[in-house]
């Protein structure tokens, strides 16, 4: 309780400090730079957001620097004013779309605003790839690529699949389906990009998207077609396409004809792909198959620099990360226990986040060490093999091996440096009927007998007092993960309020047949029900469901449909009203978004 009240302190000190700080007059200012993609390929254009926040409120970017590499296509602006306290706040974002002069790698100075200055960036350039065939003749195609671009990944290795859709007449109306594979499983990463780009001499809007594909199993690995099926503007109505790609995306997802004509039906569908995957090498050694291009293993000390003491709790959390794995894929992380030394393992943290091309997993493992005697004490080294999919070598991952001092509690340096209590003893003169005793006992054990059980006293004490602080530690710790999100930071909202609020927005919006809203309250309420693992798209809940599949399938297709009028609520409110319809097989579809393929794959199954 007390160890409650003073992180409930501590909170509440948190709060009132950032509440003064928003409250002060800005006296800083601040402008930031971004691109939305740091690759691309020759003909295609990127687009540069800048961000400021100060008080200068008429600087404006000064893009003349840019003229020497880019062609500025066009730019657009917004602003947010808050008023908090009574002070007014402003933030700006100006959008500028940009058209590469040449290849290679290209620099993005600092530019001014107002008396500020964004930092400088890095833009590559490459060639356009070699991919699939196409019928540039079309108005519609598809554009698929591969990395490795061998197309021969080891199995559960991270593959990326790019598909591209280029348009070079408006959309009035269409949907694209998701690639398929029965041996794999196949995560969709980040948002939709959308530029333009230029194909033999034709300019053409691209929708881009990217996949993580991890195959289950080795041999031939067949990712199914992807198709469009939509409507294109006729040719007549097309006079002012050119330099709108935002607004045509904005109708293309939002549905409606602004022309108010049906236009021409367009059916296209992408050329499979096919991966030869490799299986675990056989000069592979470790226990644990983990193919990433990078994996590192780090640990902290808590307090740092740790101090070890009898019955003194220190704790070590040891963290192994990986690029191009989940988090479900990674092995658990084990110390041998000690008899000097005993260990208490908590609950281990898995995380998962990507930047839109890698997947990045992560686990998170404390252990408190309590020492229960005197002097030095191991701790062994932890090693982690793991195979290096650049490199096509074993490598490893060394947490190496420490030696330590363990000293005497707290408590038992007190009672070193504490004075000797002597009793005074009582003299009686003996008398002449009275036999007389000697006492032959050594004060030096009176002295000794008296300190054991003021130390044993003590000792109990701490022995007591350590238990309260670990039960405390443990509930707090525990809190703290209950608090924990993935991707959204810490939440305070408690779960139950988060669901009833998202379970009252997803009725209101399946009344009113309302797909955008009913979406991501649906997703915020999968959220509450999976908080360690909460699904990132309806595709990867739709996987974790039984009975409800069909119909976040159809909120799905409906979130790009021409008309989202067309879409009836009814069906996914029955469905959801008495809560989440869980699959015959719950505990293991639970991390179907990307499941681990072979669970703690040991070598001597291979």
């Amino acid at each position: 309780m007390d160890s409650m009240i003073r992180t409930n302190t501590v909170i509440r000190s948190l709060f009132l400090f950032i509440m003064m700080c928003v409250s002060v007059p800005a006296v800083w200012a601040d402008v930031q730079a971004s691109l939305d993609r740091s690759t691309i390929h020759a003909g295609d254009t990127v687009t540069l957001t800048i961000e400021a926040t100060d008080n200068d409120r008429d600087g404006k970017p000064d893009l003349s620097v840019l003229k020497k590499d880019f062609d500025i296509l066009g730019a657009t602006s917004s602003r947010q004013i808050q008023i908090i306290n009574g002070q007014h706040s402003e933030r700006r974002q100006w959008r500028v779309e940009l058209d590469p002069k040449s290849t290679g790698s290209l620099n993005i100075p600092a530019i001014a605003v107002g008396s500020l200055h964004t930092q400088a960036l890095e833009l590559l350039v490459t060639e356009q790839p070699v991919t699939a065939s196409t019928d540039t003749n079309e108005p519609v195609f598809f554009q698929t690529e591969i990395e490795p671009a061998t197309h021969s990944p080891y199995v559960q290795q991270q593959v990326h699949y790019t598909l591209r859709m280029y348009y070079r007449l408006p959309l009035v109306e269409g949907s694209i389906d998701e690639p398929q594979s029965d041996n794999a499983i196949i995560e969709r990463l980040g948002e939709d990009q959308r530029y333009q780009t230029t194909v033999d001499e034709q300019d053409y809007q691209v929708l881009e998207r990217r996949y993580a594909v991890f195959p289950q199993k080795s041999g031939k690995l067949i990712l199914s077609p992807v198709s469009f099926d939509g409507r294109v503007m006729s040719t007549s109505t097309n006079r002012s396409f050119q330099g709108h790609m935002d607004s045509l995306m904005g109708r293309f997802l939002g549905g409606g004809n602004p022309f108010g004509e049906s236009g021409k039906r367009v059916r296209v569908r992408s050329q499979p792909v096919t991966l030869d995957v490799q299986p675990i090498p056989a000069d592979f050694s470790g226990v644990h198959w983990l193919p990433s291009e990078n994996l590192t293993l780090k640990d902290d000390w808590e307090p740092s620099p740790p101090k070890f003491r009898v019955g003194e709790p220190v704790t070590r959390t040891i963290t192994l990360r990986a690029k191009g794995l989940e988090a479900s894929q990674l092995p658990e992380l084990e110390i041998p226990d000690s008899a000097s030394l005993p260990q208490y393992p908590e609950q281990p943290v898995d995380e998962n986040h990507t930047d839109g091309d890698w997947v990045f997993g992560s686990r998170r493992q404390a252990f408190a060490f309590v020492p229960s005697q005197t002097g030095p004490a191991s701790l062994p080294e932890i090693r982690i093999d793991w195979w290096d999919t650049d490199a096509q070598q074993t490598r490893t991952a060394i947490l190496p091996a420490q030696e330590i001092s363990v000293l005497p509690s707290s408590a038992n340096a007190s009672a070193s440096t504490a004075p000797k209590v002597i009793e005074p003893t009582q003299s009686e003169e003996p008398n002449d009927n009275t036999a007389t005793t000697e006492d032959n006992s050594n004060p030096d054990d009176q002295i000794s007998r008296i300190n054991f059980w003021w130390w044993l006293a003590v000792s109990g004490g701490a022995i007591i007092l350590m238990a309260i602080i670990m039960l405390a530690y443990r509930n707090r710790r525990r809190k703290l993960r209950g608090f924990a999100h993935t991707n959204a930071g810490i939440t305070l909202a408690p779960p139950s309020k988060r669901i009833n609020t998202a379970r009252r927005t997803l009725r209101s919006a399946c009344e009113n047949n309302d797909p955008q809203t009913a979406a991501p309250a649906l997703l915020d309420w999968a959220a509450c029900e999976w908080p360690q693992d909460a699904p990132r798209n309806l595709g990867t809940l739709a996987l974790r469901l039984g009975s409800g599949m069909d119909v976040v399938h159809e909120l799905d297709q409906a979130l790009y449909a021409a008309d989202h009028n067309t879409w009836n609520g009814a069906n996914l409110w029955n469905t959801f009203k008495k809560g989440f319809p869980k699959s015959a097989n719950d505990q293991t579809s639970k991390d179907q978004g990307l499941a681990p393929l072979y669970p703690h794959w040991h070598i001597k199954q291979h």
